[in-house]
């Protein structure tokens, strides 16, 4: 049989007046070992060969009982399962042998007995995997009690606007569900670092950005990286009436119109393509001679520069 904690084994005859001499090694008790009276308890507190004989002045001695007993150190209680937990949980271990100590490893090793021995809670501060063992004088080695521990990472934060196409001077706005977390983040395409800018509040950016954002928490594991590249928004070309193609007379009125509020138009005359610096439209252009290539662009600081629209 095997045995996790000490037995009293109780020793009995019934012939009145004899005593029970017993050894613990497997070897035949004599009047010489060691003896209890009958109904007395015998202490197994090692693994152990029980073998016992009554005997008594004048008689021959009984006939010897053997019993043996293994004695294995029980399983390790750990306080908590397997799981995701946060940095610096505390695992207590509790040995279910009485008088038992326990060894531990945090690196999936099998405990020895030269291992760390456990005389308080384990502060958990990464993925471990954790193995408890009990060891007891006179005991085998309890079985090898594992539990994986994963660390918990912060959610990663919301960026807001969603991904899309914006115009200059667009106000972003980071948050993270995770309590207790902060954020940093990024606007040159690189990835978020500890020395990176917190996040305090919301912040401008002009188009063609990209934004990295990851959140932090004292007891997690970082969280993963959020990211929205930006485009910019260009301008709607602008409308030109009348339409090309249109057959005007000498002196006739043309109209610019910029679709993209906060927008100016500027344009060329002599086929040159459109820029910043070609004319400014200020709502006067007449038609003169007897044909003219229009070329007009749409341009402003919120906006991308708008494709040209043409007429002839």
């Amino acid at each position: 049989f095997e045995y996790q904690n000490d037995l009293r084994i109780v020793l009995t005859t019934e012939t009145p007046g004899a005593r029970v001499h017993y050894t613990l090694d497997g070897s035949e008790p004599d009047e010489a070992h060691p003896y209890v009276e009958s109904g007395a308890t015998v202490l197994i507190n090692r693994s152990a060969v029980l073998k016992a004989r009554a005997m008594r002045l004048g008689l021959a001695p009984s006939d010897t009982r053997a019993m043996s007993y293994r004695m294995k150190a029980g399983p390790v209680a750990v306080s908590l399962p397997p799981g995701p937990i946060l940095l610096g949980t505390p695992v207590t271990l509790e040995a279910t042998t009485l008088g038992a100590e326990i060894r531990y490893t945090l690196d999936n090793t099998v405990p020895r007995p030269e291992s760390p021995l456990y005389t308080g809670p384990i502060l958990i501060q990464g993925e471990v995997t954790l193995a408890a063992r009990a060891f007891h004088p006179g005991y085998a080695p309890g079985d090898s009690t594992k539990v994986a521990y994963t660390i918990l990472h912060a959610d990663p934060p919301v960026i807001a606007p969603s991904q899309r196409a914006i115009t200059n001077h667009t106000l972003i706005t980071l948050t993270v569900a995770t309590p207790g977390a902060s954020i940093r983040y990024t606007v040159d395409g690189s990835l978020p670092t500890k020395a990176s800018p917190l996040y305090t509040g919301p912040f401008y950016i002009d188009g063609q950005t990209t934004v990295n954002a990851v959140a932090e928490q004292p007891t997690m594991y970082a969280s993963k990286v959020s990211t929205a590249t930006f485009p910019w928004l260009h301008a709607l070309a602008p409308v030109v009436s009348p339409p090309d193609g249109s057959s005007l007379t000498n002196g006739a009125q043309i109209q610019l119109t910029p679709p993209s509020p906060h927008t100016e138009v500027r344009y060329t005359l002599d086929g040159t393509p459109v820029t910043r610096q070609s004319t400014l439209f200020s709502g006067q252009l007449r038609f003169t001679g007897t044909s003219m290539l229009l070329r007009a662009a749409a341009f402003g600081d919120y906006y991308g520069d708008s494709t040209e629209a043409q007429a002839t």
